[in-house]
């Protein structure tokens, strides 16, 4: 059942003034089609004609996918997708987390949790930079699966976004040039955790970023559980925007896993997939099934249409 939910977030942003976003429909989650072959999808980000480079944190080698995914402008619901293949770049696979586009330069850029570093692509051939970005020193010392997580590019800002996923309950949203040149970081406070228990797996802090036209990002917290029956396993998303100064909820929702709902939906990877002629623009967000996990988890996309006000 696709459900609407109507919620406006009115805040100052230094001069912008009074700003929201207003979620206008939520598209129920879909299963991936059979088309797309079964992965640890983590990242997505448009690069024209309705096609998308993807990574998936374990995919055989160091690149990323192509899919063709056809959305219907007026409801946002996904209509098909395609996979047209995987450009590699040859190296190893190195824990893929993030990816965005810089089109005037027409390259990929891909941020690993293994090693903590965004190195750049060429979106034709696949084939890696030498060297990889300046390593901001708040990225210096991170460990296991709470390294750089997200990456976001924004055209009119021409900055990109990257952070960790946490370290102690705090997150570090670090700018950079598009060129590759260090610029600014903020401080961002994720929400409490809400889990109680003892988990055999857990995973708590920003899985993604979406950076806005007027510098304010979207930020995608999620808490994942699972206890040690695997029955019971639940995933909550939490989507906030934030002018760095304070953040607001946008919307949330929660996915479960019980003896008769498989709805389970570990969400990484969001971007902006398409712009309305009538200001508002569609998010799409796919999420990470390691491998189809048992044969119950599955790899569900899902789209929101939001206006900017």
């Amino acid at each position: 059942m696709k459900r609407f939910i109507y919620a406006l977030l009115a805040f100052g942003l230094y001069g912008y003034g009074a700003c929201a976003q207003t979620v206008i429909k939520e598209n129920e989650q879909q299963q991936f089609f059979n088309t797309v072959p079964k992965g640890n999808y983590s990242g997505i980000v448009p690069i024209g004609d309705d096609r998308y480079a993807v990574v998936s944190d374990k995919s055989p080698e160091d690149g990323f996918f192509i899919f063709h995914i056809d959305i219907d402008p007026v409801t946002g619901v996904i209509r098909s997708i395609t996979n047209e293949g995987f450009r590699s770049s040859h190296y190893r696979n190195r824990d893929m987390e993030g990816i965005t586009y810089i089109p005037k330069k027409k390259q990929i850029l891909i941020c690993g949790e293994a090693d903590n570093n965004i190195y750049s692509y060429d979106l034709t051939t696949g084939k890696r930079s030498e060297k990889p970005w300046p390593k901001a020193p708040e990225f210096r010392y991170l460990y296991g699966n709470y390294g750089l997580e997200s990456l976001t590019y924004n055209e009119k800002t021409d900055r990109v976004w990257t952070c960790n996923e946490n370290k102690n309950n705090m997150v570090y949203l670090r700018s950079y040039t598009s060129d590759g040149q260090l610029d600014t970081c903020y401080e961002y406070h994720l929400d409490p955790a809400a889990s109680k228990g003892y988990p055999i797996i857990y995973a708590h802090g920003v899985s993604e970023l979406c950076a806005l036209d007027d510098g304010r990002l979207l930020v995608l917290e999620r808490e994942f559980f699972v206890p040690s029956t695997k029955v019971g396993s639940w995933v909550e998303c939490k989507l906030f925007v934030t002018d760095f100064k304070t953040k607001r909820l946008v919307t949330s929702w929660k996915t479960d896993l019980t003896f008769t709902k498989y709805d389970i939906a570990n969400y990484e990877g969001m971007c902006i997939a398409r712009r309305l002629r009538n200001g508002n623009y569609i998010l799409l967000l796919c999420s990470d099934s390691q491998d189809q996990y048992g044969g119950v988890l599955k790899d569900w996309f899902k789209t929101f249409i939001i206006k900017p006000s």
